[in-house]
């Protein structure tokens, strides 16, 4: 009786076993389907950078957009929709447009949350890397040319410039958000020479002759003068006059790539 039972088990395993995916690709390839829908009084989300998100279309068979894709894009919740999955399971997901009414489609309604996108672009607003942007008004490119102009034989770098003048939203990013500098560099970013003043000066104060004096100790402490940078490319920021912490600033230079 033993031998005869495991001489059965081994006839009907293999065919069991081909029957189970055959079930599964029978799930798989069921449709979604609609349980309910009810619109609603049109409201902003956004979606909160982290991991990769879809956005679905109406049946829910196929994945149209990434949400991780727009960073900077506020969500209007047109609808509210209860889908059941070939599995039975219901779950609510929130029919959506973009802001520009360029993008439209089905969003799993724990991906977005409510309100208008903080990382929205303005027309007062410099946007960065996905996630970073500041308010124009605390940019003022005129000092900034002052203060790079310290340093003679140097090239302007519009991404090191971009990066500097992130300075302001990157203090206050989590550390789960790439640096502006790693965004644009990759892996040359470590090579960025980083020099900073951390004392405010007073609105009557010559700036130029305050940053000369700060930096000019960075620059001693490292072995160098602000005549080393020949060709390197550079950044720099200062805060407005009109901020409150006018007088720190922060330099980015990098290196030629022909060195």
């Amino acid at each position: 009786m033993k031998k005869l039972g495991w001489f059965l088990l081994a006839l009907t395993g293999p065919l069991l076993g081909l029957s189970v995916p055959a079930q599964a690709r029978s799930a798989t390839n069921a449709p979604y389907t609609w349980v309910s829908s009810k619109k609603v009084r049109p409201y902003p989300t956004y979606f909160k950078l982290g991991q990769p998100k879809p956005m679905w279309n109406r049946a829910h068979t196929k994945k149209i957009h990434n949400l991780q894709n727009y960073p900077r894009t506020t969500w209007i919740v047109q609808r509210k929709v209860v889908l059941q999955s070939p599995s039975k399971i219901r779950d609510t997901y929130y029919e959506v447009r973009s802001a520009n009414k360029k993008v439209h489609g089905y969003v799993w309604h724990g991906n977005l949350s409510k309100g208008l996108n903080p990382n929205r672009v303005t027309a007062g607003t410099l946007a960065g890397p996905p996630g970073y942007a500041v308010d124009k008004r605390l940019i003022d490119a005129r000092l900034n040319q002052q203060l790079a102009s310290l340093f003679p034989g140097t090239v302007a770098d519009k991404k090191l410039q971009l990066s500097a003048n992130m300075l302001i939203p990157s203090l206050s990013m989590s550390d789960g958000v790439m640096t502006c500098l790693a965004y644009y560099f990759g892996e040359a970013s470590e090579d960025v020479l980083s020099f900073s003043v951390n004392t405010k000066i007073t609105k009557s104060a010559n700036f130029l002759q305050a940053q000369r004096r700060q930096l000019s100790r960075a620059l001693t402490q490292a072995g160098l003068t602000f005549s080393s940078f020949d060709r390197y490319r550079i950044g720099a920021y200062a805060y407005p006059k009109n901020h409150a912490k006018y007088g720190k600033s922060v330099v980015y230079l990098l290196a030629p790539t022909d060195r």
